[in-house]
């Protein structure tokens, strides 16, 4: 208890001392049960519209919103969000919006406990064995592809096909660069 409020009190006070551009926010948007339609829910809030006034307070205040440009009206951002991989598994194939590079997650991977880190090795695997942790391996893709079509789910199959040939063409018009 007062170790945790110790380390509480003083990433606090460091928390306040960082300039606002340094600091690293994330907004989570709730998504249960999983559809899509269901993103942001919360009876009698208008959840995309508050996500829009936040990233604009963000930005006066002088926070790193990023190189890209953010939504400026709560319909853009519900699309940009629907087009990307959430959790919904119609999704599922869908790019994510961003990627933490495996060597950054497992910064944050080696602070668990062994017992969440069973749980999560239970539901999803192992963070080194995630399909995409590249954003371009296309051969990912292409296996998983080829698991579907032998379990005849064909829609999810060529959609993992269509992903590798993608990824592969992307691939291919980099080298040519180098």
């Amino acid at each position: 208890g007062i170790q945790w409020i110790s380390k509480f009190a003083t990433n606090y006070v460091k928390l306040q001392k960082l300039n606002n551009f340094d600091k690293r926010i994330c907004l989570v948007i709730s998504n249960y049960p999983v559809k899509n339609g269901r993103i942001g829910n919360g009876v009698g809030l208008n959840t995309p519209s508050s996500i829009i006034n936040i990233l604009n307070w963000l930005k006066e205040e002088g926070y790193d919103l990023g190189s890209c440009n953010y939504p400026q009206d709560s319909s853009e951002l519900m699309s940009m969000i629907i087009k990307t991989r959430t959790n919904d598994i119609e999704s599922q194939n869908n790019k994510p919006l961003d990627y933490l590079p495996l060597s950054e997650y497992l910064k944050y991977w080696n602070y668990l406990e062994l017992d969440p880190k069973n749980i999560i090795v239970s539901r999803w695997g192992k963070p080194s064995d995630a399909i995409d942790l590249d954003n371009n391996f296309y051969q990912a893709y292409y296996n998983r592809g080829s698991v579907y079509k032998r379990l005849g789910k064909n829609d999810l199959a060529e959609k993992d096909f269509a992903n590798a040939q993608k990824l592969a063409k992307e691939e291919i018009e980099q080298s040519k660069k180098l």
